[in-house]
């Protein structure tokens, strides 16, 4: 969970607010029909501590079929460009090569220049600048609130 605080206060919020308890997360996970995938980094020379995740899930496109959507690429701060978020992006790519996927998509906040770097370094392109592409969500309540409708 250390490491989801972390993301967290890199998002400009307190690491309180992160409502996910371990016990949901492995029920999510880690058991067998589990609703995301992921990868940890762990310094050894810290006793095994997690300093690096990525999640992802996999969805299905009705133009290239299996695509992985990357929900999550964090990077604790002092582990930073040593080429940890290289190691688990291309870990994740190769499990989309490895499942069949066409594409994989991501949502990297205007903010993180570093993080949009990082993804254009690797070949990708910023769908919001070349295909007008624009992200959506419903929350808490108002999602509540519309599926009661």
């Amino acid at each position: 969970m250390y490491c989801f605080q972390g993301l967290a206060v890199h998002e400009g919020r307190s690491p309180d607010s992160v409502t996910l308890d371990a016990g949901t997360l492995r029920r999510d996970g880690f058991e067998s029909d589990s609703l995301f995938h992921c990868y940890v980094a762990e310094d050894q020379s810290a006793g095994g501590k997690v300093i690096a995740h990525t999640m992802y899930v996999l969805h299905y496109s009705p133009l290239d079929g299996v695509s992985l959507f990357l929900t999550d690429l964090y990077v604790t701060s002092g582990y930073r460009k040593h080429g940890v978020a290289s190691r688990l992006f291309q870990a994740v790519a190769k499990e989309g090569i490895d499942r069949g996927c066409k594409r994989m998509m991501w949502i990297c906040y205007d903010w993180n220049k570093d993080g949009m770097r990082f993804y254009e370094s690797k070949g990708a392109t910023n769908c919001t600048e070349k295909m007008g592409s624009n992200y959506f969500r419903l929350c808490d309540d108002y999602l509540r609130k519309f599926a009661a409708e």
